[in-house]
């Protein structure tokens, strides 16, 4: 996908808060997973990718140029 949308991806998460099991057509669906997976998803991706996902397409989608609205106390 972040080869694909390179502009309109957006990484984040909410693990382990987001988690959904419950029992489908008698089975149990778990859809569990932790922060040091997604993170993985992530980080196995090219540094450019990352900064791009991972930075870059939030700062446009908040219409920032930099992070310093988000990160100064």
């Amino acid at each position: 996908m972040a080869e694909r949308y390179p502009k309109k991806l957006v990484w984040g998460s909410d693990s382990p808060f987001q988690s959904y099991v419950a029992k489908h057509e008698g089975e149990l669906l778990s859809l569990r997973s932790t922060y040091e997976e997604e993170t993985a998803c992530l980080y196995a991706l090219p540094d450019a990718v990352q900064q791009t996902i991972a930075r870059d397409n939030l700062l446009a989608l908040l219409n920032l140029k930099h992070e310093d609205l988000l990160t100064r106390r």
